[in-house]
């Protein structure tokens, strides 16, 4: 596993679950957590989703995910500092929900 990921000043952690889908195809699935308060924020692991990269800016944190086996170009889930708020495009992510907003959102083959 890898060293956890810290932003805005240590208010958000990115724990990644790494694991071998198959031979040299790794997952590393993300749990986000708001450190001050401890809430989840998301938590996808031990699913089929793969953070790519996460892009701090002063009022919003990107999530590029891409569902294994990954073969088309991510998809950006936005995480609002103000209300920790979860966002895909213009679509506000109910707590809960986003596991399944995701799947919605992934393109289909």
């Amino acid at each position: 596993m890898d060293a956890p990921r810290h932003h805005w000043d240590d208010e958000i952690e990115i724990v990644l679950d790494a694991r071998e889908a198959r031979m040299s195809h790794w997952i590393c699935s993300p749990r986000i957590t708001h450190r001050p308060s401890g809430k989840v924020l998301l938590d996808l692991h031990q699913t089929d989703w793969d953070l790519t990269a996460s892009v701090e800016q002063p009022d919003i944190l990107q999530l590029h995910l891409r569902r294994y086996p990954g073969n088309r170009v991510p998809i950006t889930l936005t995480v609002r500092r103000a209300d920790l708020a979860l966002q895909l495009a213009d679509q506000l992510i109910l707590p809960g929900q986003a596991h399944t907003a995701l799947d919605a959102a992934w393109p289909k083959a």
